[in-house]
């Protein structure tokens, strides 16, 4: 609710204790936890901040049905980081982007 609210400091704060506690406790779903932290870092407008934590995520991931959630948000923070698509109004057409 922080992050939809536009409390993106509350908000940060709130996810890097609830990381912190899943680390404690070893919870299977902290993978989750980077791709939260990744998103509130890309909202602030802290790019390279938002890459390291998705990155961090995408390494620990386990394959589930949430498997490429992280690799999304990695394509999504890398395209406004350094854009690949010379035509931000257009579709961009796969070749680019190596597809």
């Amino acid at each position: 609710m922080l992050t939809a609210r536009g409390k993106l400091p509350k908000a940060e704060l709130a996810a890097r204790d609830a990381h912190e506690f899943g680390e404690a406790i070893a919870a299977g779903w902290g993978y989750l936890d980077y791709l939260v932290l990744g998103r509130i870092a890309y909202y602030r407008g802290r790019l390279e901040d938002a890459l390291d934590w998705i990155r961090r995520g995408i390494d620990v991931e386990p394959v589930s049905y949430q498997s490429g959630l992280l690799s999304g948000a990695l394509f999504w923070t890398l395209e406004a980081a350094r854009p690949i698509c010379p035509f931000p109004a257009a579709p961009c057409p796969l070749a680019l982007v190596g597809v």
